[in-house]
């Protein structure tokens, strides 16, 4: 199917091989084809198919009719790959075959080369927008599906149109531009970024006149339609025509890049998540001399502070840094923020910033050095006073065992080691209508209030209160979002009649009096009401909806939701997206509010139970979920499920504790957070003491984590404490213990000893008819009986596709698929391989990264034994990274085994000498057994024989001195050399 052309930006078209039409006839198969495609490669419900075909007047047989019009479009397109579902239909075909997905990724390649190669990003631009036909997805325009896609591509449509007349500006191409940039000014005469180009080409053109008028046309038209003026952005740069000046490089200027035009990923090698860096909702106003000389010294320095009072805007200006120098550093920006960190936890939260899980007995700043010693990234750490010792330590051991590393911190005081280079923010000035604190004002002001307008009182009133404010960039902005509500003149007279509070606040830390008064001065316009769940809601770290600040609150939701909406008015909460989020400094002074020690301690429970259901939810639809939804949610909650584990242990709340792991068990085994459930080891602690029935599934699941983390010794210590905690109970078989005794007999390449543990897991009650357990339990036995080549393998395989896959989730089914190829991998080797594929797939889709490393794992083994050494050489080099940044030893030594051999056969000797070392070393976190081992001996055999044994043994000993990102360094230079 993949040399089929899907075109669906305008009325869908399917063009053949040859290029001859095969658009389905019927206006039904069309939008059938035409939904599908929406969701290609998820399954599209009946449901949802039955409403786009028929609307409202659904016809009373439409399951059946609506299995008709499949068959249908099958007989029109036989090529076409529409696999039935349990709930609906789902389409399989690859992006790049669908026009709207190329356009998306020229656009987002344009974006990203246009400061290295304008002419080719030119190009991809025109290309991209040529190939619009009409509108998206035209033949469903009557439809909410259709409509909302239809709506983003074509704003896409518009922003590459902006991006297309930029780039050819940069090239020096304005007079060509200016006609067709004309006429798209005069299509969206509403939109600020044409007008912008417009100028700019204008101006380079020499008609700074014209483009003076292009300015004022626009402000009228704004003002006359809207009531708003234009952007201080645009402003600024019509003062520069007034002035005659010219932007400072003398050409037209270059816009930032675009945050809605999505680029394309660079760091998907590296695991960083560039997500964690905060996207400034609003503009940037009075640091541009602080911030030109921070972006200069990022590039020469390796360690900047930041250093002002709280509230003085350090976030958003190092926000504001890094989106500016972000191509200086590829390999990743992760954004640490600490202020819910104490001093014990700064090296977990910044390895964790970095996607890097922790691996028994390796402090977690030397993991962080071992990973990232090479790396040009850069860490931002904000919000560092409360932990400087251990932020100061940290940074100087990180910045001395790296080598292009740099950090910025924000704090309020310095970290005083060596080599920090200091930059002071202060308030912004004040002092009359040109300062930066009037203009802050007036523009927050704007966007808070339709109506509001200066007048010379009201430029009185500003002026004098963001004196009274001491120019801090938060108490402004609190101040200016009151207009949503009051007068200017109101706002004034409150702060008047408040002087006490606004000058009290913490008198402890002088300087923190001007953030306190403004948060004080909000926080008391509240009543009780809102109090309350303004403090319920500052139990979450994580955005959180009305349900769960109800639960912790224990008030109806439909009270919590009024209030909620009054707090977001109010500017204490905020939205993100369908959600609610909490500024830290707000979280911060409300949780200080609650001084009773014996509210906090119900407010931490009640918010540790309600993350509890929140995992347990996610751990349920991950049985039956089609993409990675449930587990996204379980790791956008971990700061939440942090917090509520900890209250769990130093409450002595067993119960809770225990369920945490239970509830997070699934997703963290799958997403490799062993760091979850290594929680298991104190939960199943308590539990113990109380007889909790769940204990012993605590340590099992803390087993799991030690093996993943290589170390056998503690997971055989874990799974005796859950044995003896078995007995002590007279319990029966439980499935974590035994699932995880017959992982540990694997992973000591004790085959036949693995196997009775494994059948009596999946015959214990809780797994019968859990279909994820019968999937990750049922392959696990799989596996051991393929490897030691028994002969049920392959019916329990089948068995495994045939009744527990369709009825499956993503990941369940994952795991079947790649149970069936290991069992093939030698008898069959291409049947073999597109099992596998279909697990990586449903793995990548289910957010199941362990499966999606395992099954990828041995694609690359098949493609190194084939003799496709460039295939198994891409699937390592981004299985590498993988496993060393999830800290999961175990596979990653047992993949290097088969690079090791790659290595031996491609004549590269010393490094595969070196690997062989490292993976035959003692501790490595498998024994080399079974085929494994033959392997691994003709290996050792050929390099004696082509180095002599004085001198492999000499490689093997360098070998074993090596650490996993040692190892993984050594096979990447091979492969930099292969290439």
């Amino acid at each position: 199917m993949g040399q089929h052309a899907f075109e669906v930006l305008g009325p869908l078209r399917v063009t053949g091989p040859s290029g001859d039409d095969l658009s389905p006839r019927g206006p039904l198969q069309r939008r059938l084809l035409g939904a599908l495609l929406l969701e290609h490669g998820k399954v599209v419900s009946t449901d949802r198919l039955a409403e786009v075909l028929w609307g409202d007047r659904l016809p009373q047989r439409a399951p059946a009719l609506l299995h008709s019009h499949v068959f249908r479009l099958r007989q029109q397109l036989p090529e076409l790959d529409i696999e039935a579902r349990p709930h609906g239909y789902q389409l399989d075909v690859p992006g790049a075959a669908i026009d709207a997905w190329r356009f998306e990724q020229a656009v987002s390649r344009a974006c990203m080369i246009r400061p290295d190669d304008p002419d080719g990003a030119l190009v991809l631009l025109d290309e991209a927008l040529g190939s619009w036909r009409g509108e998206a997805f035209a033949d469903l325009a009557d439809t909410d599906a259709g409509r909302i896609e239809a709506t983003r591509l074509s704003e896409l449509r518009l922003l590459a149109t902006e991006e297309r007349f930029t780039t050819a500006l940069h090239l020096g191409l304005a007079d060509e531009a200016l006609p067709d940039l004309e006429a798209f000014v005069r299509r969206e005469p509403l939109r600020e970024r044409p007008r912008e180009l417009l100028m700019d080409a204008l101006t380079a053109s020499g008609r700074r006149a014209d483009a003076l008028r292009v300015y004022d046309s626009y402000r009228r038209q704004l003002a006359e339609e809207l009531g708003v003026d234009p952007s201080a952005h645009l402003r600024r740069r019509h003062e520069q025509l007034l002035d005659a000046v010219e932007p400072a490089d003398g050409g037209p200027r270059r816009p930032a890049p675009r945050e809605d035009v999505p680029p394309a990923d660079r760091h998907e090698a590296t695991g960083f998540e560039e997500a964690s860096l905060p996207r400034p909702v609003s503009s940037f106003v009075g640091r541009d001399e602080l911030l030109g000389a921070l972006a200069a010294q990022a590039t020469h320095n390796r360690l900047l502070t930041l250093v002002g009072p709280g509230g003085v805007g350090k976030t958003r200006l190092v926000t504001e840094l890094v989106h500016r120098i972000v191509d200086d550093f590829p390999d990743g920006r992760p954004f640490c923020d600490l202020t819910p960190v104490d001093g014990a936890g700064v090296a977990a939260a910044v390895a964790s910033a970095f996607g890097i899980e922790p691996r028994a007995g390796v402090a977690p700043a030397e993991r962080i050095a071992e990973v990232v010693r090479r790396e040009h990234a850069l860490l931002v750490l904000d919000n560092c006073e409360h932990v400087l010792d251990e932020v100061a330590g940290l940074v100087e051991d990180l910045v001395r065992s790296t080598e292009h590393l740099v950090v910025i911190t924000t704090s309020r005081e310095r970290l005083a080691v060596e080599g920090e280079r200091i930059f002071a923010v202060d308030p912004l000035g004040v002092g009359g209508e040109t300062s930066p604190a009037f203009e802050l004002f007036v523009d927050r002001a704007r966007a808070a209030s339709s109506t509001f307008e200066l007048d010379e009182a009201s430029r009185i009133r500003v002026v004098r209160l963001c004196e009274r404010l001491d120019g801090l960039p938060l108490a402004i902005e609190l101040a200016a979002s009151r207009l949503r509500s009051l007068t200017l003149e109101e706002i004034t007279e409150g702060l008047e009649s408040s002087t006490s509070v606004l000058r009290g606040g913490r008198r402890t830390v002088p300087r923190h009096r001007s953030l306190d008064a403004a948060l004080t001065w909000s926080y008391r316009l509240l009543d009780d009401d809102e109090r309350d769940v303004l403090a319920a809601a500052a139990s979450f770290l994580q955005p959180f909806d009305v349900a769960d600040v109800a639960a912790v609150a224990e008030r109806p939701t439909a009270d919590v939701r009024d209030v909620l909406a009054d707090l977001v008015e109010r500017s204490l909460v905020h939205r993100v997206g369908g959600r609610f989020s909490l500024l830290q400094v707000v979280r911060l002074f409300v949780n200080e509010r609650t001084e009773d020690r014996a509210d906090l301690t119900r407010l931490s429970l009640r918010h540790a139970n309600r993350v509890a259901e929140r995992a347990e939810t996610a751990n349920r639809v991950l049985r039956t979920a089609l993409d990675d939804t449930p587990i996204a949610d379980v790791r956008a909650l971990v700061p939440d499920l942090r917090q509520a584990m900890t209250a769990a242990l130093s409450s002595g709340d067993a119960d809770l504790a225990v369920r945490l792991v239970v509830a997070v068990r699934d997703a963290a085994m799958h997403a490799m957070l062993p760091e979850l459930m290594a929680w298991g080891e104190p939960a199943g602690e308590l539990g113990d003491a109380v007889a909790h029935p769940l204990a012993a599934d605590a340590f099992s699941i803390a087993a799991l984590a030690a093996w993943k983390a290589g170390d056998l010794d503690a997971m055989r210590r874990l799974l005796q404490r859950a044995g003896e905690t078995l007995a002590r109970g007279g319990e029966r078989d439980r499935y974590e213990h035994q699932g995880a005794l017959g992982t540990e007999a694997l992973a000591h390449g004790a085959l036949d000893d693995a196997v009775a543990p494994l059948r009596r897991a999946l015959e214990c009650p809780e797994a019968v008819d859990d279909v994820l357990r019968q999937a990750e339990g049922g392959a696990t036995l799989v596996i051991c009986e393929a490897y030691a080549h028994r002969a049920e393998a392959c019916t329990h395989a089948e068995r495994l596709l045939t009744d527990v896959a369709p009825r499956a989730g993503a990941v369940p089914a994952s795991w079947c698929w790649y149970a069936a190829g290991e069992c093939l991998l030698d008898a069959e080797p291409m049947v073999a391989r597109g099992h596998l594929q279909r697990a990586v797939e449903l793995a990548r889709a289910g957010g199941a990264t362990f499966v999606e490393g395992v099954a990828g794992a041995s694609l690359a083994s098949l493609d190194a034994r084939s003799g496709d050494t460039t295939a198994a050489v891409g699937h390592y080099r981004w299985l590498l990274p993988l496993w060393l940044r999830a800290g999961v030893r175990s596979p990653l030594r047992t993949m290097l085994r088969t690079v090791t051999e790659l290595l031996c056969q491609q004549g590269f000797d010393d490094a595969a000498a070196r690997l062989l070392g490292v993976v035959t070393a003692p501790g490595a976190g498998h024994e080399v057994v079974g085929d494994d081992d033959v392997r691994l001996r003709t290996v050792r055999a050929t390099l004696e024989r082509r180095m002599g044994r004085a001198q492999l043994e000499i490689r093997l000993e360098e070998g074993r001195a090596l650490d996993d990102a040692a190892a993984a360094q050594e096979a990447t230079a091979a492969f930099d050399q292969m290439a």
